[in-house]
């Protein structure tokens, strides 16, 4: 009985205790601090939800844009619906899937819309800077002609287009992010604003540049709160894309420094884009331990000096101020843009040698100059290994589209492309020997192909859209001749040029260089070459065995110079190819070169 007392006495005291400590849960739960905390939460989502729908409503019916202000709402509107980071937004009925979650989708036309009003946009933007580059004017007459894109304006595009999974870098034949880089801004605002774009799309911002943004921080006292809050944005994407955790400690300083602009009404110079900016600027982020880089200033205070200045209507004075508050107060930053965006990845093609009908093989001419000797395959200098296969013969390849094409070559002589689909799977076996000329000696061998399906190959499928092989094959059955021309592909290998390859090739007129490349892997294994395909063309990373090195700077830069390049006379950044692969057109003559350097 005893016992059975102790027992009862000791469960009634557990019991009691845990009556005390869900008391003293509820307790704090419901103190005037966790209250208040709530309501302002609350209130600063109502904000944000007034903010976008009045910039949806601002929104021109007949062409989805906003006047000037295009890319800022797009901007806005898209980082606000995308879910916070590392929160899986819950699904609503009907299961809908995350990416019916983007503002811009096929869920919303309206959307889709807009986002093609913006891309018009830009292009007639980038019409006028090239005619504005070309034109010689006198000073009275170019002041009646619209001023061409600034760098800011064209940051603002990149960001716009990076948050709708479009790829800047491929843009109708233009990379605004090579454009950005070039075109480097004289203010320090835009300067730091484009390099936060750089940054955004995944490039690599050189070296020269992070100098001058470490620069800028250094000189807190001598910038604004705007310049500063941008600098902040773009050395901490900088830090997060080339994980330099050693840039940490010269964006403490500058935070710091920005952090003591904040009034004590809770604004930074008493301006809502200041404000809205210098927020997002000091937001804590993962590069910073979870911890705000500022130290010391209130974002509730801030937060709620941009409730104060909101409309009955939702707005915060005009548009471009109200997709600035909106990125403040939503769920991702401007120095998010690139997490928030959640675009696939696409996937790494191989390109190695195509299978060429025998009425165009063609005949190229050799001129090497190795200046080191390298075997095929072999690891490279600078610490840069090729990616397994890029110069064997049985390598595997994944294609956009879930499909891929593999390159076989076998000591057999049997050659030719396996072609995998979701749906269906066929391999291809193809006896083949090159055409090629070399000082004087030339052989020539007849190709076949088939597979086990009894359907060929499309050639489409192996050159693209841009050569039509079906035309050329009965013009060349009809004793027809394809316009053809001669071209030079030479490759350099380091800024020293310790390597070097020359090439001339023959192929169809205004065909583009990427089906130069195509022709001139299948003929020398120095040109094999990998590239990832984009919707808008292909971006080359790997080229005689030698892959860009992001983290050491070493890139593949694409030339087209006037005369054979000569190593004595290497050619100027200005010759660098505005566009890539896909959008060069060849003719008699051309010269190109790929080099291999350290920017």
């Amino acid at each position: 009985m005893a016992a059975a007392a102790a027992t009862t006495t000791r469960t009634k005291t557990a019991a009691a205790a845990l009556v005390l400590l869900l008391a003293a849960a509820m307790a704090i739960a419901q103190s005037p601090e966790a209250g208040t905390a709530a309501a302002a939460e609350e209130e600063e989502a109502a904000a944000l939800r007034g903010a976008l729908r009045w910039l949806r409503q601002r929104r021109d019916p007949r062409d989805g844009a906003w006047g000037n202000h295009t890319a800022a709402a797009v901007l806005a509107l898209q980082l606000a619906a995308a879910a916070p980071p590392q929160v899986e937004p819950a699904a609503p009925s009907g299961n809908r899937s995350r990416g019916a979650q983007r503002w811009a989708s096929p869920a919303n036309p309206e959307g889709l819309l807009s986002v093609k009003q913006m891309e018009l946009e830009l292009v007639l933007h980038l019409w006028r800077w090239k005619n504005a580059l070309l034109r010689v004017e006198s000073a009275a007459n170019s002041r009646h002609h619209e001023a061409p894109i600034t760098s800011g304006k064209l940051a603002q595009y990149t960001l716009a287009l990076n948050a709708v999974c479009k790829d800047p870098k491929k843009f109708y034949g233009h990379d605004l992010i090579n454009m950005l880089q070039h075109h480097e801004a004289d203010l320090d605002y835009e300067f730091a604003f484009s390099s936060l774009a750089v940054c955004s799309s995944g490039t690599h911002v050189r070296k020269r540049q992070i100098r001058r943004l470490l620069d800028i921080a250094d000189r807190v006292n001598d910038h604004n709160v705007d310049t500063l809050s941008m600098v902040l944005l773009a050395l901490k994407c900088i830090v997060r894309e080339h994980r330099n955790r050693n840039l940490d400690q010269y964006i403490r300083r500058p935070a710091a420094g920005l952090a003591q602009q904040q009034q004590p009404d809770g604004s930074f110079v008493g301006s809502l884009h200041s404000t809205a900016l210098a927020m997002q600027a000091l937001e804590a982020g993962e590069e910073s331990e979870n911890e705000s880089l500022g130290g010391n200033w209130n974002r509730s205070a801030a937060a709620a000096f941009l409730r104060s200045r909101q409309g009955a209507d939702g707005a915060f004075v005009d548009v471009p101020t109200t997709a600035e508050v909106a990125l403040a107060l939503g769920p991702h930053s401007l120095g998010q843009v690139r997490d928030a965006a959640g675009c696939p990845a696409p996937p790494a093609v191989k390109f190695l040698p195509p299978v060429i009908p025998p009425a165009l093989a063609p005949k190229a001419a050799h001129h090497h100059h190795h200046h080191k000797h390298v075997s095929t395959g072999s690891a490279k200098s600078n610490g840069s290994t090729p990616s397994a296969g890029t110069n064997s013969s049985d390598s595997g390849t994944t294609a956009p589209s879930n499909s891929s094409e593999t390159y076989k070559g076998a000591a057999d002589g049997t050659t030719g492309f396996t072609t995998t689909t979701t749906t269906s799977t066929s391999s291809s076996a193809t006896t083949s020997s090159t055409t090629t000329t070399s000082s004087s000696t030339t052989s020539t061998a007849t190709t076949t192909s088939a597979n086990a399906n009894n359907a060929s190959v499309s050639p489409a499928s192996i050159f693209g859209s841009n050569i039509n092989l079906t035309t050329l094959e009965s013009l060349a059955g009809m004793g027809k001749q394809p316009d053809l021309v001669k071209v030079t592909y030479s490759i350099w290998v380091h800024s020293n040029i310790s390597e070097s390859y020359n090439l001339t090739v023959q192929a169809e007129r205004n065909t583009t260089f990427y089906n130069v490349m195509l022709l001139a892997a299948q003929d020398d294994s120095h040109y094999h070459f990998e590239a990832t395909e984009w919707p808008n063309g292909h971006y080359v990373h790997t080229l005689a065995g030698f892959k860009e090195e992001p983290t050491s700077y070493y890139f593949w830069l694409l030339y087209q110079t006037a005369e054979m390049p000569d190593p004595a006379n290497p050619p100027g950044n200005q010759l660098i190819t505005p566009v890539g692969v896909d959008g060069l057109l060849i003719d008699e003559g051309n010269h190109f070169l790929f080099w291999y350097k350290k920017l």
